[in-house]
């Protein structure tokens, strides 16, 4: 077997690992997630100068972790946000192109809508649903989320879009799981962005046992010395 052959065993051999990690990894409490961490875990940008592209992800997970301390907030009311992006996979967009003068231009909802898709782990697409056939609650709490974004991110997060694409496709499994297995990906226009799964923000996170390095609970291996991690006390 040539040097070629043993290189390609062994990252195949590395890739099949890692894939059944996914399967194996605990999931963190949500109060014990960091919510920084899923947040970058569920956001995408352009990597061009020229444009200023955002994808956020917005999943029922995210609201599990956002609203597990908050102190004051019964139950229910945590039960029926995580209820109601469960119904629904919802996505965030903004897209704007920057002049030469470094003012930016941002496309409208419409224009956006058009171009928006998500595509499942089996690579079948789908497109946002009708404004007039979501759920009422879904368009009430987008509304209320509109202007606390504009005061964020200014005139960026007043250009920032909310769309909700079906909560579980043909199979009757969720359209995109945090937890799952597999990719989960966003096309907007001639981009696309990807979310491998799970995130390793919402799983325990592992430790290589000789540097003490951590890692997102989605690795096996320290990808720099190839030593397997142990995972951490949840």
């Amino acid at each position: 077997m040539n040097i070629f052959r043993i290189g390609l065993a062994l990252l195949l051999s590395f890739s099949f690992q890692q894939a059944a990690l996914a399967a194996e990894s605990a999931a963190l409490a949500p109060a014990s997630v960091k919510v920084n961490d899923l947040t970058q875990d569920l956001q995408r940008s352009s990597q061009s100068i020229d444009s200023l592209d955002l994808i956020w992800w917005i999943p029922a997970e995210f609201w599990d972790v956002a609203l597990a301390n908050e102190q004051g907030m019964d139950e229910k009311t945590r039960r029926g946000f995580s209820d109601l992006f469960r119904t629904y996979t919802v996505v965030a967009a903004v897209k704007g192109q920057i002049g030469a003068l470094g003012a930016t231009s941002f496309e409208s909802e419409a224009d956006l809508r058009a171009k928006l898709q998500v595509l499942d782990a089996a690579g079948k697409a789908y497109r946002p649903i009708a404004a007039d056939k979501l759920d009422r609650q879904l368009s009430l709490l987008i509304q209320v989320m509109r202007p606390m974004f504009k005061n964020l991110l200014g005139e960026m997060g007043d250009n920032l879009q909310f769309y909700a694409f079906p909560g579980k496709g043909g199979d009757g499994r969720r359209l995109a799981d945090p937890l799952g297995n597999g990719t989960f990906k966003v096309g907007l226009g001639d981009e696309t962005y990807s979310y491998r799964l799970p995130l390793g923000s919402l799983l325990v996170p592992r430790r290589d046992p000789g540097t003490g390095e951590v890692f997102p609970g989605s690795y096996r291996f320290n990808p720099y010395t190839g030593t397997e991690l142990q995972a951490e006390a949840p």
